[in-house]
């Protein structure tokens, strides 16, 4: 799919099943001219006790919350914690499966925007580096499963079920690296489309990368 189609996609959110919609959003962050750069991003590291007590339940929030079961062409292997910074380790080992918590921003109206309350976001309160209508986007420099991580974008409160690594390998490299270290490529397939493993895509915005992209079903 070229940048220019999916600008087009981006820009008019019509006849878009929420996978795909959510995809195309990603796909856009870094293309899109035509509809402006996302917004400087203003997110506090995290929200203390008495806000998240406060803090009413979301259908995003909860779906984020919600592990999904692996099922048939999940990849079964244990990813072990990734190399580079543990926090950033931990907070991802079952992102191979899609299995993940607490990975979205909370911007409600009314209450401060804050970051995920993990370990890894506490220990880099200036990561945050954009946002547009539906996700937050987060600067950083780290590894995950031998692959260099530079962008990590993540769904605001409403938003679309979906997070995404920014990765410095291209494609091909990407995917045999994680076949290499999880026994699978990540190609598009019906475990992807369950929500219940990633899928490895070309970076439109930049021929030289590759984004992985976890869409949980709403």
């Amino acid at each position: 799919m070229s940048p220019d189609v999916v600008s087009r996609i981006f820009c008019s959110r019509r006849g878009i099943p929420s996978r795909g919609l959510s995809l195309a959003l990603l796909l856009s962050a870094g293309v899109l001219t035509a509809c402006g750069s996302p917004a400087p991003a203003t997110v506090a590291p995290h929200a203390d006790a008495e806000t998240v007590a406060r803090t009413p339940t979301t259908a995003v929030a909860q779906s984020q919350a919600d592990e999904p079961s692996p099922g048939a062409g999940t990849p079964s292997r244990t990813a072990p914690v990734a190399d580079g910074d543990s926090d950033f380790g931990r907070m991802l080992v079952g992102f191979h499966q899609c299995r993940y918590e607490g990975l979205f921003v909370n911007d409600l109206p009314g209450q401060p925007t804050t970051a995920p309350d993990i370990g890894w976001f506490r220990a880099h309160p200036a990561a945050a580096c954009g946002r547009d209508d539906d996700f937050h986007y987060f600067c950083m420099s780290e590894r995950y499963q031998g692959l260099d991580v530079r962008r990590m974008a993540l769904p605001r409160t409403g938003g679309l079920p979906s997070v995404a690594l920014y990765l410095k390998q291209d494609l091909a490299t990407a995917r045999s690296i994680l076949q290499q270290q999880l026994g699978s490529d990540f190609r598009s397939s019906p475990a992807s489309e369950a929500g219940i493993a990633p899928e490895l895509v070309a970076d439109p915005a930049d021929a030289s990368g590759s984004i992985l992209v976890c869409t949980r079903e709403f």
